[in-house]
Parts: structure tokens; sequence; C-alpha cells
């Protein structure tokens, strides 16, 4: 992305802002809302461990109505925490991929979608949603891909002249097929997909993405994520990076031109990651 015209390494003291993108504290899972000019969307709701501390978020920022709630794929650490949020949060519309999934957390979500009788709406590729002046297109929504994680539904959200990117858990087959294809990938700020593992955020995707800034949702895990490997690519990009394990929630602030945030970015050290078990 060409640079914003302030230099949002500085952390900004202003939190008024038309558009912002927070990234929750949900430890090992993802969970990320926007609000837009009065506008709230919620993707994704992380774990089951981390489900009442994503409603006391919206209730303390005093948010009742999502004018969206999207659900990436249908793993427990994506979904579980929507469940709550739809027992307390005036949804107008869900957007959900079309497959089912045999378990206990799905059918809890199916369960509280029908319960709070909340519209539905299954995204297809291309699709454009508005939320206040901003626009979400719907980059991936592949609901036959044989790995689940590739049916992640993939979002660019546009504001004025500043851009994100959110994948969930798409990986690299996902990722070759959106640079195949030659689809909108550039943007300024990308939520790196499935916590930073190995197995997304190829080169050739981050090259035609080309973020200055990177989000990465983690926690305490057995997967290695985010790995050095993902950690080293994101630095080859002179991308600039935000950890939840490190730095607990972030928010990305834009007015349409210029970007900011409200902590500095975390520093990458390759020789500690690569010491630490």
């Amino acid at each position: 992305m060409s640079p914003p015209t302030t230099d949002p390494s500085d952390v900004s003291q202003t939190t008024e802002s038309p558009f912002r993108l927070t990234m929750l504290d949900v430890w090992q899972g993802l969970s990320i809302l926007v609000e837009s000019d009065g506008h709230y969307m919620l993707y994704d709701g992380g774990g089951k461990k981390r489900s009442s501390y994503v409603v006391s978020y919206l209730k303390e920022q005093g948010i009742t109505t999502l004018d969206y709630l999207f659900a990436s794929h249908y793993d427990e650490d994506h979904i579980a925490g929507l469940v709550g949020v739809m027992n307390i949060a005036d949804v107008r519309q869900a957007v959900t991929p079309d497959y089912t999934k045999d378990t206990k957390i799905f059918q809890s979500f199916r369960n509280m979608l029908d319960q709070q009788n909340i519209p539905e709406t299954h995204p297809a590729e291309g699709d454009v949603y508005s939320l206040g002046n901003a626009q979400i297109t719907v980059l991936n929504a592949d609901n036959k891909a044989t790995q689940e994680n590739n049916r992640s539904t993939v979002v660019r959200i546009t504001y004025g002249d500043t851009s994100c990117i959110i994948t969930g858990d798409a990986e690299f087959a996902t990722e070759a097929n959106l640079v195949y294809y030659d689809a909108p990938l550039d943007s300024d700020l990308y939520v790196v997909g499935h916590h930073g593992s190995s197995s997304s955020s190829m080169p050739a995707f981050l090259d035609a993405v080309d973020p200055d800034y990177a989000f990465i949702s983690v926690g305490k895990n057995s997967y290695g994520h985010p790995t050095l490997e993902t950690l080293q690519n994101l630095a080859d990009e002179d991308c600039r990076i935000f950890r939840t394990d490190k730095q607990q929630e972030v928010t990305f602030f834009s007015d349409g031109e210029n970007i900011w945030f409200d902590q500095e970015p975390w520093i990458f050290d390759p020789q500690a990651e690569a010491a630490t078990p």
C-alpha cells in the first residue's frame, strides 16, 4: 500500500474516529469488531472460554445493535462467542457459510439464530455489504472446499482510501486462488490468516495484499502459532505487527485518509522468537 498521509507509528491519543476495527483478545481464536459511522459488525466471536468477555466488551462499549454478524466458518474458536452475542444484541443480519457441521457448538449456533429469529444470508464471492460509509466485499465463500479452513469467508473492508482484509482460517489454496484470479487484495491492514499458522500467509499472497500493518489474533497454544516463518514473511514485507497475546485488544482507526492505532506495534525479534519454546 502507499503510505498514509500521517505517520501512524505514532500512537494517537485521539480515539474519535468515524471508522475503527478492533481485534478482540479472545486468546486462541478470532473476533473482529468493526464500527463505521455508528454502525457495527462482528466478524467471528472467539471460542467458548472467551464468550463472556466478548459479551462484556460489547456491553462496555454500549453496543446493543449489530448490522451484521459474520461467521467466517464453523470452528469452535470462531463461532462459540457469537452464541452469547446473539443473546444480548439485536442482530439485523447474520452472514453465514452455506454448509453444516456435526458439532454441538454448530447446533447451538443454529438454535440461537432460530430462537432470535435473525435474518440470515449466505455470502457469495463479489457480494458487497454497506456499513455506514464502509464497503465490505466478499472475496471468498467456497462452501465446498475440501479443507474446512478454506471455506472461510474472506472479506475486504474499505473506508475512503483505507482498507483491511480478513481471511479467517483460510490457507494456501484459498490464498493462491485469490492471487490467481486477481482479486482486489491490496490493503493497509491484514488480519493474519489462521492465527499466524505456517499454512497461511504465503509470500505471493502477502505480495498481493502488500499490507503496512498486520493483526495476529492468538493465545497460548500447542500449534506453534504464530510461526516464525509467518512472522518473518510479514517482516519481509516491512509489515508492522500487533498481537493479542502480547498486547490484548488493538484498535485500528481511520478517517478515510489517515490511519492510527491505540498503541505501538509489537517489535519482532527473530532470535528471541526462535528461542521461545
